[in-house]
């Protein structure tokens, strides 16, 4: 599975979770809640998972950030 167990995930900030390294709150405040089938997960802000692709230096990452990049420079261009 991940670093945290299915009842870890079901309960959200969990105590194990809030102690994980990769956890951090400026992440969390910056993620989109969404429900799915009654349960709240938080998904990264494009921000956040550009800056995972990067850090994990893969190749398929690093092309996947660069799409991402990409993206979201469109999108600031279509709201300017």
């Amino acid at each position: 599975m991940g670093p945290f167990s299915k009842s870890e995930l079901l309960q959200g900030e969990s105590t194990s979770l809030r102690r994980h390294p990769d956890f951090s709150l400026k992440r969390l405040r910056r993620s989109l809640p969404v429900n799915i089938e009654g349960i709240e997960v938080h998904v990264p802000s494009i921000y956040d998972l550009i800056l995972n692709k990067r850090t994990s230096g893969r190749i398929k990452d690093l092309a996947d950030a660069e799409a991402l990049e990409f993206i979201k420079s469109s999108e600031q261009q279509d709201a300017d």
